[in-house]
């Protein structure tokens, strides 16, 4: 399926939506690296799906779609800061913005850069 056919990610059932992401970290990380990153942050973030934000890269668009994409997975780490215990928030609050960095820095390597003006980005995260 060409990107620009893709359903939306509220529209994949959960074992299509399992299907997505590699983990936290790029595709030329070592896969014990990035194993072991995702593990530990997932116990700190519930609501940021990297397989969402990974999906998002996929279908791809824009760089206005790519801004879109890393600014709903920073707004959706920010609320997994928030909902942490008081102990983590300053750990889970330096990741959150720490990745965010790292995606609008390096994350056009990845993006799926192509003109999708038939397909907005979606109006919510």
């Amino acid at each position: 399926m060409r990107p620009q056919q893709m359903k939306p990610w509220s529209e994949l059932t959960p074992s299509e939506q399992a299907r997505y992401g590699n983990g936290i970290g790029p595709h030329w990380f070592p896969n014990v690296l990035r194993r072991w990153i995702t593990d530990f942050c997932s116990q700190f973030f519930r609501e940021a799906s990297w397989r969402r934000h990974d999906y998002g890269y996929h279908r791809g668009g824009s760089e206005l779609h790519r801004i879109r994409c890393d600014g709903l997975f920073l707004v959706a780490m920010r609320r997994d800061v928030y909902r942490s215990p008081w102990y983590w928030k300053p750990l889970t609050w330096l990741l959150a913005h720490l990745f965010y960095i790292a995606v609008r820095l390096f994350g056009w390597a990845s993006f799926n850069y192509h003109d999708r003006s038939e397909h907005p980005p979606p109006a919510t995260a």
